[in-house]
């Protein structure tokens, strides 16, 4: 699994496409975090689960946090073989000095 774009559409928004190779039915669950710090989710933003095979379609999460990175993490059930799939950015209205 992995997460193939991850990108920011609004000041609260941001749109993710994730690709998942399952060799069975299987279910994703798209976690979106807020944090003040790279390398660290920090808080929960929300969740949403769907089947593995519309994994490619883009799907838009709303954040509420202040935080200047945004993060998701993407896990299966079953699990995955490689683990979950994370990735983070730093939104457009933060300057990091």
């Amino acid at each position: 699994m992995s997460v193939t774009s991850f990108r920011q559409t609004g000041v609260t928004a941001a749109q993710v496409t994730l690709s998942v190779d399952a060799s069975g039915p299987a279910t994703v669950r798209l976690e979106s975090f807020s944090s003040d710090a790279r390398d660290s989710l920090g808080a929960s933003e929300g969740s949403m689960s769907f089947p593995s095979s519309t994994a490619a379609t883009a799907r838009t999460l709303t954040f509420r946090g202040t935080g200047c990175y945004w993060g998701v993490r993407a896990t299966t059930t079953p699990a995955a073989g490689g683990g979950a799939a994370v990735q983070q950015f730093l939104i457009r209205r933060c300057d990091i000095r």
